[in-house]
């Protein structure tokens, strides 16, 4: 008897992979936000194909941006800038891809500034540790907090 391939939706995903990809991404952004205080890296440009990386393979996203001009001038101004003192940003662990609450806080950290409270999945309350091993030094610090 043939065998056929388990289509995509019915796939067992380990832990294990979850975890590689959420670190992986994250390593992936964390990277990505270094080289980009370079100023040897070029800019992105508008329409411009963007592979992630290795932690998803065969992932890629086109940028979409404004034109240069004055309104790009003018958001690019108000989203380089820093938070306002005593600021505190909510992020919500929601969504199906645990990773992008992390990279949200990291964002959030060191983009704009902000300390952050980080709340997480009622559902996934299994992200704790692996949230709590990524953002210790955060956490030491107390720019970041979690809650359940």
């Amino acid at each position: 008897a043939e065998t056929e391939p388990v289509p995509a939706p019915q796939r067992l995903v380990t832990g294990s992979t979850l975890r590689f990809v959420m670190g992986s991404l994250v390593k992936t952004f964390l990277q990505g936000f270094l080289a980009s205080a370079d100023p040897a890296t070029p800019p992105l440009r508008p329409g411009q194909r963007v592979t992630i990386g290795p932690s998803a393979p065969g992932v890629t996203f086109e940028l979409a941006a404004a034109p240069p001009g004055p309104l790009a001038d003018a958001a690019a101004a108000e989203d380089a800038g820093a938070a306002p003192a005593g600021t505190v940003c909510v992020v919500l662990g929601a969504g199906n891809q645990p990773f992008l609450s992390v990279v949200d806080v990291l964002q959030r950290v060191f983009v704009r500034g902000e300390t952050v409270l980080l709340k997480l999945h009622p559902l996934r309350p299994y992200y704790a540790a692996p949230y709590a091993a990524i953002l210790a030094p955060l956490l030491v610090e107390g720019i970041v907090r979690m809650v359940p």
